[in-house]
């Protein structure tokens, strides 16, 4: 059933990443268009405040997303791109989009500063975090903040998630996925093409590993069987009682999942 749910979700937010560039591709043209027009290229910086509702959204076509805890009592958002940014709010939610696209970018020598960093206040629980990118790399900080969904797309960018306790929807094309879990107490599913994964997961943990992989290698220092390391094409391994899911699928990417010692018991 959380299978069902969770590709139904993927396959819904995979159709909003092929409008975003559709997008994108469009508006990076007409940027070209006016910038030629009127001469040189500017970039665009800003410093927003937003109120903190429980489902905020982040969707970018070509620039870094980095999204960070703080104390504060609302959202805030530092951008440096071409194109402004465009804010959407509600009572539920808050979208954050910018579609500077990448045929403007490459003539701007402040393309290597551009990025967009939403820090979301701690005191506040939120039902989704989801982050859509046609390229650049996405981190996300979870030190500190309740989240139950986290889910993230790239296309030419790498994923990094540090201090995980939430449900995770990956996935990317060419980057790599680097996962520090807190907890590992809901489910994960986790897609590369190209990249690699590697997640770390405390010892104390109960998991069962569902890995299909077309020429990757798998290693384990967490798992308490012995692997060769060699791309079989499909994993199962469990360790500990009443295992939440982990689903990795990498087509030559591998995957390595690391033991973090605590002093916590197994769950």
């Amino acid at each position: 059933m959380i299978k069902r749910i969770i590709k139904k979700s993927v396959d819904n937010k995979k159709r909003l990443f092929a409008v975003l560039v559709a997008v994108s591709i469009v508006s990076a043209a007409a940027a070209v268009l006016t910038r030629n027009a009127f001469g040189g290229s500017s970039v665009y910086r800003a410093e927003l405040f937003c109120a903190a509702p429980p489902r905020v959204n982040v969707n970018t076509a070509g620039i870094p997303v980095e999204i960070l805890p703080w104390d504060g009592g609302f959202i805030k958002i530092n951008c440096s791109a071409e194109l402004p940014l465009i804010i959407k709010e509600d009572e539920n939610e808050l979208t954050v989009s910018q579609d500077d696209g990448f045929a403007v970018s490459v003539f701007t020598p402040e393309v290597l500063g551009y990025h967009i960093k939403v820090w979301l206040p701690s005191e506040r629980d939120y039902t989704e975090i989801n982050i859509v990118s046609a390229g650049g790399d996405v981190a996300f900080d979870a030190r500190g903040l309740s989240v139950r969904r986290v889910y993230v797309v790239s296309k030419n960018g790498g994923i990094k998630i540090s201090s995980a306790d939430s449900i995770l929807l990956l996935s990317t094309k060419s980057g790599n996925i680097d996962v520090d879990y807190a907890y590992f107490l809901l489910p994960s599913l986790i897609e590369t093409a190209s990249g690699g994964v590697n997640l770390a997961i405390p010892d104390f943990s109960s998991v069962r590993l569902d890995y299909v992989t077309e020429t990757g290698r798998f290693e384990s220092s967490f798992f308490p069987d012995e692997f060769d390391g060699a791309g079989t094409g499909a994993v199962r391994a469990v360790k500990g009682n009443r295992p939440c899911v982990l689903s990795v699928y990498t087509k030559s990417g591998g995957l390595v999942v690391s033991k973090k010692e605590t002093d916590a018991h197994e769950f």
